[in-house]
């Protein structure tokens, strides 16, 4: 027998005078549960030992019987206040563990054995075990359909009323937006694609109609500038995700391939880096001037394209995505590379070479990171020179990016600018800027440790130094960024600044936004993707905790009483003003990442499927 362990948290969930949305209430009102049963979370959750299950002795669950203490409040740290029970199982007569409180995943169970181990330190009783898993398993089948129905379900109803195949939408307005004036190639539907495939059922109706759009609809003949980067990872990303979850549906493949295909002109410069911009209706760049190309632009593309070599067996989209890390590899060897691995975020077609330009694992930079590792894992780590040329580049972050807060201690990643002076002898000057988007480096540095495997605790000290390293930061940078969810919507901006010793404010505060503009929340994912890869591979309950409140604070603040979700124009402001617009993200990543958090393990399981940037999930090869 293994422990798991049971908690349940301080969100307000089916408590008295909460204004967060009432699962327990809702429960309650239907007589599926009794109301004096607040406090309990929503979701269960599992420590997700061997197999990612949890296996008990006995045979008739009717043998076990428990004592569970009373409610007491734990607060380690601010971010981690949570409630716990403290209880113990006997077998008969037998008592089986006095153990520590922790989490519990219902999910994790069969429908036969649904008994588990807690601690005790007194024999007051509050619930017998049965009734209480009876409870977790109800409570998590509705989570479930809550992300199916209410918020994906929901979305794609409004955009199929109001802006179908557009590829923007704008819920407020009800209308949508193409990003030429020659129609649209479906960004929100293809997006979205794998995203109802993976919740399945309740929401299949909508997938079908999606799909007959692709297949009668999606034309990519279309006379119009579209971003080389944006509609590889969402489009083609989308369709290579599609066919492979949905048994290989040949649909899927025919529409990658073609898009694929039409792509492939824009490689079609001096050292094969992708410009920008394609018009599929004519030659792709007559009209591009030679402007920089982003770092992570050019080096976000290599999961897609080497995939569709992998399904087609046609080499020529690897050989193009390979010539564009060659070229990488050597600019790496240039002046303005710090430690031969952070890259400024512009490079020159003409020369291969990088400008002096920022250095950030924010926007324009941060995917380079982030499929350095993946391209490690997705061919099964028979490519090992990308893990080399990750590596490096987390020492060197370590070394040059990382700062905390004079305040609190929290630990944020740095900008380098360049000085641009001849009066400043240093060639790079820190900014403590971090833009949303770096949130995703801390799932991504876990996942680096472990390659998609669930680390134990105890195996943590037993690591190299450098992965135990990565694995701290990777936890603190997390935490960071559920930091600067704590504002008055419980929202996170779309660039936070933080205080250095310099600023007489950080004696009080640890980070703020600059403007208005920065205030925005526009329904990113990127710290929700932390969120499940961190529980994934740790199974600490933080991460659910984390993920529950995002979730509330998306549906209280987000939500379009007409259909969908907006971004919000501050963070800080009661109440919010909608910036009417739904990013494609928000269907694609956004619910697909808090979707997963709550799922089973083996709901894509990580040694299996490598994500691309715009949360596709493609399978190891």
């Amino acid at each position: 027998m293994r422990a798991a362990d049971l908690a349940v948290h301080d969100s307000g969930l089916g408590r008295p005078n909460s204004d967060k949305p009432n699962i327990l209430t809702y429960l309650s009102a239907q007589k599926k549960v009794e109301q004096n049963m607040f406090g309990l979370s929503f979701a269960p959750f599992t420590s997700q030992g061997v197999n990612g299950r949890l296996t008990l002795g006995g045979t008739d669950p009717g043998d076990y019987t428990s004592n569970l203490n009373w409610v007491k409040v734990i607060e380690t740290a601010p971010l981690n206040k949570y409630w716990s029970f403290e209880q113990t199982i006997k077998y008969g007569k037998k008592e089986i563990q006095k153990s520590s409180a922790g989490v519990l995943d219902a999910g994790s169970l069969n429908n036969s054995t649904y008994d588990f181990q807690c601690p005790v330190v007194d024999n007051r009783s509050f619930m017998n075990t049965r009734a209480l898993m009876s409870l977790l398993l109800t409570l998590r089948g509705e989570m479930q359909s809550w992300l199916r129905l209410n918020m994906l379900g929901r979305a794609m109803l409004y955009l199929e009323r109001d802006a179908f195949g557009c590829d923007e939408y704008h819920p407020v307005s009800g209308s949508g937006k193409n990003l030429t004036t020659n129609r649209g190639v479906g960004y929100m539907i293809i997006d979205a694609l794998d995203t109802m495939l993976i919740m399945g059922k309740p929401v299949q109706e909508e997938y079908l109609r999606a799909r007959k759009w692709v297949e009668t609809e999606l034309d990519f003949d279309r006379d119009g500038r579209y971003s080389t980067f944006e509609i590889t990872i969402r489009v083609l990303g989308g369709l290579l995700s599609a066919y492979a979850l949905s048994n290989k549906d040949e649909l899927y493949l025919r529409r990658a391939e073609e898009l694929g295909d039409r792509l492939l002109p824009a490689f079609n410069t001096p050292h094969g880096l992708p410009i920008p911009n394609v018009n599929f209706h004519s030659e792709p760049h007559p009209n591009w001037g030679g402007e920089p190309i982003s770092t992570a632009e050019a080096a976000t593309l290599q999961l897609e394209f080497k995939y569709l070599t992998h399904i087609t067996g046609k080499d020529k989209y690897w050989k193009a995505a390979e010539k564009v890390m060659n070229v990488i590899k050597e600019a790496l060897k240039g002046e303005h590379v710090v430690d031969g691995a952070l890259a400024p975020i512009n490079m020159n077609a003409q020369t291969g070479e990088f400008y002096y330009s920022d250095i950030r694992l924010g926007s324009r930079g941060d995917s380079y990171y982030e499929y350095l590792l993946k391209q490690y894992l997705q061919t099964n780590r028979t490519e090992p020179v990308y893990r080399e040329m990750y590596d490096r580049a987390m020492a060197a972050i370590h070394k040059n990016l990382v700062f905390k807060t004079p305040r609190s201690g929290l630990t944020y990643i740095a900008e380098l600018e360049p000085t641009r002076s001849v009066k400043i002898h240093e060639k790079w000057k820190v900014s403590p800027k971090q833009d949303h988007l770096v949130c995703f480096l801390g799932g991504s540095l876990q996942l680096g440790v472990t390659e998609g495997q669930i680390l134990d605790p105890k195996a943590l000290r037993k690591l190299s130094a450098g992965k135990q390293r990565d694995w701290k930061l990777g936890e603190e940078l997390t935490r960071t960024c559920m930091a600067t969810h704590e504002t008055k919507t419980g929202l996170s901006p779309e660039i936070s600044v933080f205080y250095t010793e310099d600023d007489i404010q950080s004696k009080t505060r640890d980070w703020h936004a600059k403007n208005r503009f920065d205030s925005r929340y526009i329904l990113r994912p990127e710290t929700v993707e932390s969120l499940f890869l961190g529980w994934r591979l740790s199974g600490d309950i933080k991460y659910r905790k984390w993920g529950w409140d995002i979730f509330q604070s998306i549906e209280k603040h987000c939500k379009i009483p007409k259909g969908g979700y907006s971004g919000v124009e501050s963070v800080f402001e009661l109440p919010v003003v909608f910036l009417d617009n739904m990013e494609t993200f928000f269907l694609g990543e956004t619910l697909k990442y808090l979707y997963l958090l709550f799922a089973e393990s083996s709901n894509i399981p990580l040694g299996e499927y490598v994500f691309n940037t715009e949360a596709h999930p493609l399978p190891i090869f």
